[in-house]
């Protein structure tokens, strides 16, 4: 009873005895955990191995991403790929959020947020901060 787009795989996550998984510092109850047998992309379904996914982003907030937070999304002759920063890259896990008195706030995304990695991302790109504007509001569940 969960989409989807609110799963993570958690394929290797600690299991208790009590059914529930670790994901990141969250802790999914069993009644939230299913094994599926595909993925979703850009709306489509594709089949793939059996796998275990967890409900995550019913528990915390997600923040869908294309790359890992320490990655950053490359176009190339094949298409888009996920690169590591160098080290002379300047990159920051701390955004904005904007708040719903009109406020701003400054949050670490891996505190704050669960980071789901590459769903969607098959027609993405990487916003440039000097370039795109856009901004990310807080929402009450």
């Amino acid at each position: 009873n969960c989409p989807f787009e609110d799963t993570v795989n958690i394929t290797g996550s600690k299991r208790f005895s009590n059914g529930s998984y670790l994901y990141e510092g969250v802790l999914i109850p069993p009644n939230m955990t299913g094994s599926y047998e595909y993925i979703e992309n850009e709306g489509k379904s594709q089949k793939v191995a059996r796998h275990l996914r967890g409900c995550v982003c019913q528990i915390k907030n997600c923040f869908k991403l294309c790359c890992t937070p320490r990655e950053r999304l490359l176009e190339n002759n094949q298409g888009w790929e996920c690169v590591e920063f160098s080290d002379k890259d300047k990159y920051t896990l701390n955004i904005n959020i904007s708040l719903s008195d009109g406020s701003e706030v400054l949050k670490n995304v891996l505190k704050e947020f669960v980071v789901q990695v590459g769903i969607p991302c098959e027609k993405g790109y990487m916003l440039d901060p000097y370039i795109d504007e856009w901004r990310l509001y807080e929402v009450y569940k």
